[in-house]
């Protein structure tokens, strides 16, 4: 009898702890910032499927000078940086924008042999076609630690199982917008395109 007194109680409050009214339910929700917003914006993806298997997922960010500008705004917000060091970073953000465009690419490959975008010998390779000029090789294509780019805390993608790369292409090269970026291989190609903003 005394076990049922005990123990009574505890499943009935574990029962009805479990539920919640429809108004409870709603008063939790996320909150996007006007930086999560202009990710948003700038991610594209893609899959590559060879016969019924998906051989590769890769989603993009384009990262240009509005999104900079936008990542010094919030950084400097969230860091209450002075006015010249919110200067000083975005001069930093500008250099880097007339020199190159800029795109991360976060890449699951189902062979972890086929994620070597960064090695030499990579099995892929990687293009952007403008609007006014023909295909354009990156100067760089980087292996990169998520918490080193500035979208970081933005992406609205899983990043797990993913590898992270930089790429960068020569600015003065490339015509204007819209931009269309090529991958492509042996097992597939995928083309991510980004009109005029």
């Amino acid at each position: 009898m005394n076990c049922f007194k005990i123990i009574f109680p505890c499943v009935f409050a574990i029962i009805f702890s479990g539920c919640a009214s429809d108004h409870e339910k709603t008063m939790f929700q996320l909150h996007y910032s006007q930086y999560s917003k202009e990710v948003s914006n700038r991610i594209r993806s893609a899959k590559l499927y060879r016969r019924l298997e998906t051989v590769m997922i890769v989603d993009a960010v384009f990262i240009d000078k509005g999104l900079r500008e936008a990542w010094v705004n919030q950084q400097s917000r969230a860091r209450r940086l002075s006015e010249k060091q919110k200067a000083d970073m975005l001069a930093r953000q500008m250099d880097m924008d007339r020199s190159f465009v800029e795109f991360i690419i976060a890449v699951y490959t189902s062979e972890d042999e086929w994620n070597d975008f960064a090695e030499e010998d990579t099995r892929w390779t990687v293009l952007l076609d403008s609007g006014a000029n023909d295909s354009s090789s990156p100067v760089t294509i980087k292996k990169v630690k998520l918490e080193n780019v500035i979208i970081r805390d933005h992406i609205p993608f899983d990043p797990r199982f993913r590898i992270f790369y930089r790429i960068d292409f020569p600015n003065n090269s490339l015509g204007s917008m819209p931009y269309n970026l090529t991958i492509s291989s042996p097992l597939g190609a995928v083309v991510l395109d980004w009109a005029r903003p």
